[in-house]
């Protein structure tokens, strides 16, 4: 292989340098792009549920909020034997965590059915311990119910009132 001129090694160097710099400032750009089309994205879907449903909004607020100053709970993230509150509003169900750091939009399926028909027969049993993914969209974090079980101390006090309301 015949030895290359300073020149031709020189041009070389200086070209793949400004390649690496130009590929750099590309996706610097596409970065800052994406982030800002996540932030109007985040206020269109917020003003669009403060139009369509006013009460829905003050929901979507504090779920945004609440992931604004906390991290946010890895994609895929088993929690198990979670002791968690279930609070319906409108057309979705929030689980928050008992000790009320946390809070997630369940994702519907078929536990989240049962959980809600329960509720919806004794409103007051929103003890649950449950097993849960969390999965996230659009920087918040969603939970997909495993499995549910009834809090015994859920059942006691529901149990209490129904004595109560017989005597």
């Amino acid at each position: 292989m015949p030895d290359m001129s300073q020149n031709t090694k020189f041009a070389f160097f200086v070209i793949r340098n400004i390649a690496t710099i130009v590929f750099l400032i590309v996706a610097i750009a596409i970065f800052c792009d994406s982030t800002r089309e996540d932030a109007v994205f985040a206020q269109n879907t917020q003003d669009s549920a403060s139009a369509s449903k006013p009460e829905m909004a003050s929901n979507i607020a504090e779920l945004v909020k609440k992931t604004e100053k906390n991290s946010l709970a890895r994609e895929g993230t088993v929690m198990q034997f979670q002791h968690v509150v279930f609070r319906v509003s409108n057309d979705r169900t929030i689980l928050t965590m008992a000790n009320g750091t946390e809070r997630y939009i369940c994702l519907e399926n078929l536990n989240l059915q049962r959980i809600t028909d329960v509720l919806k027969d004794n409103p007051t049993l929103t003890d649950w311990t449950v097993d849960f993914i969390v999965t996230e969209y659009h920087n918040m974090n969603y939970a997909l119910i495993q499995r549910a079980v009834l809090s015994s101390s859920s059942q006691r006090v529901s149990d209490q009132k129904k004595e109560h309301f017989q005597e």
